[in-house]
């Protein structure tokens, strides 16, 4: 999501608060509750964390991939 509103763009805040959420639920939900769902958001996530034009929402994307989804998937450390 992204809006030009004169000379500034509106959505990098959703975007960040997006991946805030994802990170949260990850953190809150037991691992096999996330499980089903990290499928779904994992592609969005590493797609956010590379090619967004906002720093803020790159470093958003990286700690919510980062930390939760391997805890998810079952592995014990961060993804090799």
């Amino acid at each position: 999501m992204d809006v030009r509103l004169g000379s500034a763009s509106v959505g990098a805040h959703v975007r960040d608060a997006a991946c805030y959420v994802c990170w949260a639920f990850a953190r809150a939900y037991a691992p096999a509750v996330m499980a089903p769902y990290v499928p779904v958001m994992a592609p969005g996530l590493l797609t956010l964390a590379l090619l967004d034009r906002e720093v803020n929402c790159r470093r958003a994307a990286c700690a919510a991939f980062q930390v939760p989804f391997p805890i998810a998937l079952g592995h014990r450390y961060p993804w090799p």
